[in-house]
C-alpha cells in the first residue's frame, strides 16, 4: 500500500379578526329585532353564540412517523458532518467481482465519509494495494461486500500509521448502515486483520492526521 504527502484538496399566516360592517342607517326599521324572531323579548345587545369547534386534536405519540434507518440516514447537522442520529447510509457495493483496480479511488472522488464511500464491489480477497485522497477530516471509506468464501481481511499498510492519531479500522454495513466496528485479531501500525463472514457488507476506514493527503 501506497502513502505518500500531497497538497490538500479543497471541500402565519397573519391572521387579522375584523368586525362585520357597520349598519349606519338609524331609520326606522321593518325587520323584526333578533329577540321578537326567536319568540324572546329583545334586546340591545345580542347574547354571543358560543361555537364548538370540532375536537381535531391528535395525540402527538399516534402523529409521530417511525422514522426507518433509511431516513434517519438522510438527516444531517448543521455542520454536515455527522447525522443527528449518529447514523449513516453507505452506498451498496454491488456484486461485481472486485479487481486490484477496484480498490483506488479516483482522485476527484470525494470519500471522506461513510456516505460517500469508495464502491469496491465483491471482495474475494484481501485488497494487494488501496488508495484514496483522504478528505481534510482527516478519513477516507471503501464499501465492500466479502466473497462466499472469505472469512478474514487483512490490509498491509505503508508506510506505517503514525499512532495515535492516525488508524484503519474495519466497520459492519448490514442493512446499508455503518455500523460497529469490528474487533481485528492482529492490529499493529503497519497492518491489521480482521475475521469477516461470507456475503457480508462491510466499510473500511482509514484516518490519516493530515487532512489532504494520499495513500
Amino acid at each position: 500500500m501506497r502513502f505518500s504527502r500531497c497538497i490538500p484538496i479543497a471541500a402565519l399566516l397573519l391572521l387579522a379578526a375584523c368586525g362585520g360592517p357597520t349598519n349606519t342607517d338609524t331609520g326606522p326599521s321593518d325587520t323584526p329585532a333578533v329577540g321578537d324572531v326567536a319568540g324572546e323579548a329583545s334586546s340591545d345587545t345580542v347574547t354571543p353564540v358560543d361555537v364548538v369547534a370540532p375536537d381535531v386534536s391528535v395525540d402527538v405519540a399516534d402523529a409521530m412517523v417511525d422514522v426507518t434507518a433509511d431516513a434517519r440516514a438522510d438527516t444531517v447537522d448543521a455542520a454536515g458532518d455527522v447525522p443527528a442520529d449518529g447514523m449513516f447510509r453507505v452506498p451498496d457495493p454491488g456484486m461485481t467481482p472486485a479487481g486490484f483496480m477496484s480498490w483506488i479511488a479516483l482522485p476527484t472522488e470525494d470519500v471522506s465519509s461513510p456516505d460517500r464511500a469508495h464502491v469496491v464491489g465483491v471482495a474475494n480477497m484481501s485488497p494487494a494495494y488501496v488508495q484514496a485522497n483522504v478528505g481534510a477530516n482527516g478519513n477516507a471509506f471503501f464499501v465492500f461486500r466479502t466473497g462466499a468464501t472469505l472469512m478474514r481481511f487483512m490490509v498491509n499498510i505503508f508506510p506505517s500509521l503514525m499512532p495515535p492519531g492516525e488508524y484503519v479500522h474495519l466497520h459492519d454495513g448490514a442493512g446499508g448502515i455503518f455500523g460497529a466496528e469490528i474487533t481485528p485479531t492482529v492490529s499493529t501500525p503497519g497492518g491489521a486483520t480482521w475475521p469477516v463472514m461470507p456475503n457480508h457488507v462491510y466499510v473500511l476506514e482509514y484516518h490519516l492526521r493530515a487532512g489532504g493527503t494520499q495513500f
